[in-house]
């Protein structure tokens, strides 16, 4: 595994969905990278799109009490298997800047 991608949210499920379509159509294939969601304790439940990306990516959902971004993000990296971990945000505007250098880490 090389690659773990954090996504911390709290109450973003529309967002994450998103998210996790634009990361299932990466180029780089499934099994050198895992997606680790990161719940600051949302309301939405979040973990109820694992079936709908079961097949399209390597999805881990870590769920803490609510308290902030990092207390998510420490979860994250706690489970992260992969040799570098990276971390976005759920929202659209950042997701073409990071696939650009996830695509490019094949090198």
């Amino acid at each position: 595994m090389r690659l773990s991608v954090l996504i911390p949210v709290y109450n973003r499920r529309a967002q994450l969905a998103q998210c996790l379509e634009a990361l299932a159509r990466q180029t780089l294939p499934r099994e050198e990278f895992e997606v680790i969601v990161c719940d600051d304790g949302s309301d939405d439940q979040p973990e109820t799109l694992a079936a709908d990306f079961a097949s399209a990516l390597d999805l881990k959902f870590v769920r803490r009490p609510h308290a902030n971004r990092a207390a998510a993000l420490n979860g994250g990296f706690e489970a992260a298997r992969g040799s570098t971990a990276t971390s976005t945000a759920a929202t659209p505007g950042r997701r073409r800047r990071c696939s650009a250098t996830w695509t490019g880490i094949r090198g």
